[in-house]
């Protein structure tokens, strides 16, 4: 059994272990990285932070939800409106208001008007004070949402890095495989001119052969699916090395520990619990709407000389202000029916946090499994590749001396080959294990699951 250990540092450890010299791809600017010398995991996770598509979209949707913070709370500040406006006259009427008095003109050809008003909600119902608190939330959960995006994203990195690697490794196992097939022809025919080996030999050393170039093929378009893939993930443009390798080994978490961490850290969680505050916001503001709106009012208006409203030589200005206020009596249960789907909502937004709560934890726990399977199998497989190189050695030795037959040595080359694709599988999938347990905790940082030693599983 694997002992109990935790995660990020063995994510960290895993990327650093193979080829010794590699190095990470950094350009010559700070934080720029040049896609055309050898890029490290770490350096293919800044490049996806920096260009995927999905979590630049993850951050519009946080600057949206931002100005929407700012719209709610302009609802609370008061509205400050200037106005002006002219009117020509084509022509001037005038009024007598008796017999012997003289003509006044009723305005003047040129009128001019201006004014100044000034309104402010004083009260709603709470529903004012829910909205800003609404628009709040769903900043948060904009935020909560680009973090699930970024932990999503890291995991199919990750994924897709060791993906490319265990298709590089599967491709140079088939290759030399198929020279070792190829050698074993070279004896073959030696041995049939010789007479000492039947023409069945030959041919059989032939048919193996051709049946394992189909194999090498497979694997290279496995590994040129996997590399497309990757680049379009992180838009990278022309080609790319990679510049680690397999070679480590992991140790199970606890798997109750993880599971704690899990349900406080995971993004989907929080975000639910924000969704619930929301869905809350907006049962107050349900409820508001059985309360009065209370507004203050204030404007300050002037008129031109010789205009209608002032018959003056100086402008004319007046200043007005009063309250206003509006109660709803009856809607014909309107507003009862908003209630009870809010209420309904709430309750709704309360299951779907036990269900994510029940998932989460049965994510984890499926993620700790695999670590935990994974390394049994690498466990075994390295077994299975001491054995099946000394088995080739054995056979190869008694096929030289006359003493093998060449389905022994076909036999022992098979099982070498996938001996090694056993223990390559092994490690990729303890790589994205790994990376479903990071994303399964949300990102767990108080993680210490360390690599043993190579060809050391615990």
């Amino acid at each position: 059994m694997i002992s109990r250990r935790f995660i990020r540092p063995t994510m960290k450890l895993l990327a650093v272990a193979v080829f010794a010299g590699s190095v990470a791809a950094v350009g010559q600017d700070a934080g720029t990285i040049d896609t055309n010398r050898l890029l490290s995991v770490e350096a293919c996770l800044q490049l996806a932070e920096e260009r995927a598509s999905t979590l630049a979209n993850a951050r519009r949707d946080m600057e949206i939800a931002g100005a929407r913070v700012r719209q709610a709370r302009a609802q609370a500040m008061p509205s400050v409106k200037l106005s002006t406006s002219y009117t020509r006259l084509g022509e001037v009427q005038y009024a007598k208001f008796s017999e012997e008095a003289e003509a006044v003109p009723l305005g003047s050809e040129n009128n001019y008007s201006a004014s100044a008003s000034l309104n402010q909600l004083l009260y709603a119902g709470g529903s004012l004070q829910a909205a800003r608190e609404a628009a709040h939330i769903y900043h948060r959960m904009a935020s909560l949402e680009a973090e699930r995006v970024r932990l999503r994203l890291e995991r199919d990195t990750r994924a897709g890095f060791y993906g490319i690697i265990l298709a590089e490794r599967a491709v140079a196992v088939r290759e030399e495989s198929v020279r070792n097939l190829e050698n074993i022809l070279k004896q073959v025919e030696d041995r049939v001119r010789s007479d000492a080996a039947p023409m069945y030999e030959e041919l059989a050393a032939r048919s193996r052969l051709a049946n394992e170039r189909p194999l090498l093929i497979a694997a290279r378009k496995n590994l040129q699916a996997a590399r497309l893939s990757f680049r379009s993930m992180l838009n990278i443009e022309g080609d790319f090395t990679l510049s680690e390798s397999f070679n480590f080994t992991a140790e199970t978490p606890d798997p109750d520990k993880m599971v704690r961490e899990a349900l406080i850290r995971r993004p989907d969680i929080k975000a639910l619990v924000e969704a619930r505050n929301l869905r809350s916001c907006a049962l107050e503001v349900a409820l508001g709407d059985y309360q009065p709106t209370v507004a203050a009012w204030a404007g300050y208006d002037g008129t031109s000389p010789g205009s209608v409203f002032n018959g003056g030589n100086e402008w004319n200005w007046t200043w007005k202000a009063g309250i206003t206020a509006s109660w709803s009596l009856f809607d014909g249960g309107l507003r009862g029916g908003a209630v009870k789907e809010k209420r309904l909502d709430l309750e709704k937004a309360d299951e779907n946090i036990r269900q994510a709560r029940e998932a989460a934890e049965l994510e984890t726990r499926q993620a700790c499994l695999a670590i935990d399977l994974a390394g049994e199998s690498l466990k075994a497989a390295k077994e299975g590749v001491i054995l099946a190189d000394k088995t080739l050695e054995i056979a190869e030795t008694r096929y030289k001396q006359g003493l093998g037959t060449f389905l022994d040595l076909s036999e022992a080359n098979l099982a070498k080959s996938a001996a090694g694709l056993n223990v390559l599988q092994a490690m990729h999938d303890i790589a994205v294990a790994l990376a479903d347990l990071e994303l399964a905790t949300g990102g767990s940082s108080s993680a210490e699951n360390k690599p043993s030693k190579e060809g050391d599983v615990k």
